[in-house]
């Protein structure tokens, strides 16, 4: 694989990892922050516009990951798939556990 395919890889896993909390939020219908949110990413949006943010975080994350060519058995372009969910991650636990209040 060449190196801007790692680079998709590694953002299709972010991309995926930021569908969860969008989609299961959505599901239990509970507001949570959305980029369309008053602030954006600070306020609450519905359940409704997560729902719909959660699909298309899902429908890039899979534009993606098929644009990397990556291969299930491809331990290093799964490896940064991985590393794209777990930055992802990471970084959503920080930011949503310093904004106190989320009240989620």
């Amino acid at each position: 694989m060449r190196w801007f395919q790692y680079v998709l890889a590694y953002a299709s896993g972010f991309f995926l990892a930021d569908f969860v909390p969008h989609f299961v939020s959505a599901v239990l219908g509970m507001r949570f922050p959305s980029p369309f949110s008053d602030p954006p990413a600070v306020g609450l949006s519905s359940p409704e516009i997560n729902v719909l943010v959660a699909f298309v975080y899902l429908a890039v994350a899979y534009a993606l990951f098929r644009r990397s060519k990556v291969q299930f058995s491809d331990a290093a372009g799964m490896s940064a798939v991985y590393l794209g969910m777990l930055s992802c991650g990471v970084i959503l636990s920080v930011v949503i556990s310093a904004n106190e209040n989320l009240n989620l």
